[in-house]
């Protein structure tokens, strides 16, 4: 993360957030819902590649979910974690067990708000049912009816509170002036 000016970026991240800019370059933060991968993937053999979404997306439902996958059964196990826990625990199948084979699917939600999240790709332990080769993607939800940018970056949508607070100050200014010219009517 890069130093900014006043440090915001570097204060949010000692407070374990993230931050994204709105239009008008003004800096939200975003809460890191991904903790510690208690099992990631071994980088020079990965059990598991996930190839949709890309880290930082912005998302609505359903998230097609794709990748390749070498994992016990076939089973390709997928969570879908908010800060206040799990919103969506399901799984899918690869092509094949043995040898890294594609899988694919979408994974429905529901949110009301603008929300960050972490998506689990993983395999369940067929030792002791811990989930092991995670690959953690962090996200942002976003309500049905909003656009997805697919970049991860602002879009229009993160830009409507200044939009909207324009809109306001028109409208105090308009209030304003429409009671400046009462006040003189009346005197």
């Amino acid at each position: 993360m890069k130093l900014s000016i006043l440090g915001i970026p570097l204060f949010f991240a000692a407070l374990g957030l993230t931050t994204a800019t709105l239009g008008g370059g003004a800096v939200i933060a975003q809460q890191n819902v991904c903790q510690a991968n208690p099992s990631p993937v071994d980088p020079s053999d990965p059990s598991i590649i996930v190839t949709s979404p890309t880290a930082g997306t912005s998302v609505t439902s359903p998230i097609p979910v794709e990748g390749q996958a070498r994992v016990f059964e076939a089973t390709v196990s997928i969570k879908l974690m908010d800060a206040n826990g799990v919103l969506v625990d399901t799984t899918t199948n690869a092509s094949e067990g043995q040898v890294l084979s594609p899988f694919s699917t979408n994974v429905a939600f529901s949110v009301t708000s603008s929300i960050s999240a972490c998506l689990w790709v993983f395999e369940v332990s067929a030792k002791d049912g811990s989930p092991t080769n995670v690959v953690q993607i962090p996200l942002t939800l976003k309500p049905a009816g909003l656009p997805s940018t697919g970049m991860g970056g602002p879009s229009d949508v993160t830009r409507w509170p200044a939009e909207f607070l324009a809109l306001v100050g028109f409208g105090l200014v308009g209030s304003a002036l429409l009671a400046r010219r009462l006040r003189a009517s009346f005197h």
